[in-house]
């Protein structure tokens, strides 16, 4: 099965659910932290970066203690398609 990499918008926004973390990053700058600009990866790359002890420990099967990080789209801004 094919990746596919998701293009990252000029300011990019996280948020997670579980501890309430939130940051606003140019897209330089989160892909420098991440590591990748592929979105998918980005954003527990990022977490981990950042010191998320969920992001770090949390196995792919420890769906109740996982990092739950997320990006925040906006209702009304333009994304890069321009939808």
């Amino acid at each position: 099965m094919r990746r596919t990499t998701l293009p990252l918008p000029p300011t990019v926004e996280v948020q997670c659910d579980l501890c309430g973390r939130y940051g606003r990053y140019p897209r330089a700058r989160y892909v420098e932290i991440a590591g990748t600009d592929n979105a998918p990866d980005a954003l527990s790359r990022f977490a981990a970066a950042r010191g998320c002890a969920r992001a770090i420990k949390a196995g792919p099967t420890d769906l109740d203690n996982r990092c739950r990080i997320k990006y925040v789209h906006r209702r009304g801004e333009p994304s890069e398609r321009g939808s």
